[in-house]
């Protein structure tokens, strides 16, 4: 099922009103607070995203039986809609989704990420049985509706590193390759085209391309059209300082870019630069403290995933490679 056709406008407030069935609520406390939405809690049994957390063992423990629930609505960003999701799909209920900001597709996607043993990990779920699209609400969160761009812009990295696993992995590119290109290649025209200011007013426009890339995704079965290097180089940064995952993932698709290109030809990396300067990602590193020696410390400590093959199975304990990278980056970007 395409995330489009489970889509439905609506206002949440007028939403809630009408849902009649005793309903389980999952909500993002800053969400509701920011938004102004109110949660009737004699119709509702409602619990934050900060009491249940991301902990899958506790998510199970404290949603062992849901039979008393006709559905669950989940309310907030990406943590609320997972956690969501992983339940609904866990005691196979009907998920209403309610995103209030676009800065991850995990309303479009079957996957969750949820905590397991102290490291995220990625978990099978199911799309979310109808998804709420409220307009006025999503406008509350422009400045973080275009971070869930920089999940698109991945797919620049993703790319390349499938282009090198066909040729030092002998793997082989499939259709989803070419739709990610093409998703790729429309956002960047849009970005270039559109001034800033239109951007982050068409939350409409955001919604379909975040999406979109969810949905690809979905049809591939794993994240590897748009999540590849960036990503593993985004975890590590993560577990360092806490900063949005969309900042994260821009560095490394800058760092990871210049990786790839002691290997072959990587076109483009300054549109893609260009463009996530243009959406003011870049301008966050220095609220986080992301400087030059944190993203070396990153790049040192970097590790390739089991289970796919990117650029850093390729630099990995290459000292002179890594500098290679590090002295390129500090001559050409400013991050």
């Amino acid at each position: 099922m395409n995330f489009r056709k489970i889509t439905f406008k609506n206002r949440v407030q007028d939403y809630l009103q009408t849902v009649e069935e005793k309903s389980l609520i999952i909500y993002s406390e800053t969400s509701i607070i920011k938004n102004n939405i109110f949660l009737n809690k004699t119709k509702f049994d409602i619990y934050s995203t900060k009491t249940v957390t991301k902990q899958k063992n506790k998510i199970d423990k404290c949603f062992s039986n849901l039979n008393k629930y006709s559905k669950i609505i989940a309310i907030g960003g990406g943590t609320a809609i997972d956690i969501g999701k992983y339940i609904a799909h866990r005691h196979n209920k009907e998920l209403i989704c309610i995103p209030t900001m676009l800065s991850t597709n995990a309303y479009a996607t079957n996957k969750v990420a949820l905590i397991v043993n102290d490291k995220k990990t990625t978990l099978d779920s199911s799309l979310p049985t109808k998804i709420l699209f409220d307009e006025k609400m999503l406008n509350n969160s422009k400045e973080f509706n275009v971070y869930g761009m920089a999940d698109i812009f991945s797919i620049f990295t993703a790319l390349n590193d499938w282009k090198l696993a066909v040729k030092y992995n002998n793997e082989s590119l499939t259709s989803e390759f070419y739709d990610a290109q093409k998703l790729l290649n429309l956002t960047l025209e849009y970005v270039e085209r559109e001034e800033f200011f239109s951007l982050i007013n068409n939350c409409k426009m955001i919604y379909d391309l975040v999406g979109e890339a969810g949905e690809i995704t979905n049809q591939y079965g794993s994240g590897k059209p748009e999540s590849g290097s960036e990503h593993i180089f985004a975890k590590e940064l993560e577990h360092i300082v806490n900063v949005p995952h969309a900042i994260a993932v821009a560095n490394g698709i800058i760092i990871m870019s210049i990786a790839q290109q002691l290997f072959m030809q990587v076109d483009n990396i300054m549109d893609i630069y260009n463009a996530l300067t243009k959406l003011k990602i870049y301008d966050l590193n220095k609220k986080y403290e992301i400087d030059y020696n944190l993203l070396t410390s990153v790049l040192m400590n970097l590790k390739p995933r089991e289970d796919r093959f990117t650029v850093i199975n390729l630099i990995y304990s290459d000292n002179l490679k890594i500098q290679q990278i590090l002295l390129t980056y500090k001559e050409k970007f400013k991050l």
